[in-house]
C-alpha cells in the first residue's frame, strides 16, 4: 500500500486553484461573507433544551405575555408596513424584533413564556400568514413587543 506522502506528491505543493471567468466561477460563485460565517457558528442539535433544562432548574423566569396598548400596536403596524414595502421592493432589511416566545401552558390555561430579541436580515415576510423570518426564526406577528428597521 502507498503512503498518502507518495500518493499525493504531485500535487501536494500546488496553489489552491483559482477560478475567475470560467465555467466553473459561473456555476459556483464565491459564497457571501455574511453567509460563510453561518457556517462556523455554533450548532445547537437540540434546540430549546438548554432553555428547558433552565426552566427545570429556576434559571430562567417564564412570565406571562404582555398585552400591548394601542399606540404599541400602531407602532409596530406603522413599521410592519414599512418593511412589507421594503421586502417587496426586494431590498435588503435588518431587523430587531423583540417577541414573547411560548414555553408552557400554567394549569390555569395561562400561556407563559420568555422574550427574546432578534437582530439579522430579514429573509421573508408574509402578510397573509403574519409572520416574519428573521436571522432563521419565525417569528408570528401577534408575538411582537418591539419592532424596529435597523
Amino acid at each position: 500500500m502507498m503512503s498518502s506522502e507518495k500518493r499525493y506528491a504531485n500535487i501536494i505543493d500546488k496553489e489552491r486553484p483559482m477560478h475567475e471567468g470560467d465555467a466553473f466561477s459561473r456555476k459556483h460563485p464565491p459564497m457571501p461573507l455574511d453567509k460563510r460565517a453561518k457556517i462556523f457558528q455554533p450548532f445547537d442539535a437540540l434546540r430549546g433544551f438548554s432553555a428547558e433544562v433552565d426552566i427545570a432548574q429556576g434559571n430562567l423566569l417564564l412570565v406571562e405575555r404582555k398585552d400591548l396598548d394601542a399606540g404599541e400596536l400602531d407602532r409596530i403596524n406603522a413599521v410592519l408596513l414599512e418593511m412589507n414595502g421594503r421586502y417587496a421592493a426586494g431590498e435588503g432589511i435588518w431587523v430587531s424584533v423583540t417577541h414573547f416566545y411560548p414555553r408552557k401552558m400554567r394549569e390555569d390555561a395561562v400561556l407563559l413564556g420568555t422574550y427574546e430579541t432578534v437582530e439579522g436580515r430579514l429573509s421573508k415576510m408574509d402578510a397573509k400568514e403574519k409572520f416574519l423570518i428573521a436571522d432563521d426564526k419565525r417569528i408570528d406577528f401577534e408575538d411582537i413587543s418591539v419592532l424596529s428597521i435597523m
